[in-house]
């Protein structure tokens, strides 16, 4: 089963709207990678996913 997940680009630093349709998130880089630091990095995003996953088959 697909999921469709929508990213919309924001005029501040790198931010960027990620939403599936119910939730959603901001990512940005941090301010050494010229980005605000105001939501998660692309690195955070990677490793919280899997972390989740790890979680969720622990459960």
């Amino acid at each position: 089963m697909g999921k469709k997940i929508n990213i919309k680009n924001l005029s501040t630093g790198f931010q960027s709207l990620i939403a599936n349709g119910s939730h959603a998130i901001i990512g940005d880089e941090p301010p050494v990678n010229k980005g605000t630091g105001l939501g998660f990095s692309p690195e955070d995003l990677i490793l919280s996913s899997i972390a989740m996953c790890k979680v969720a088959t622990v459960r």
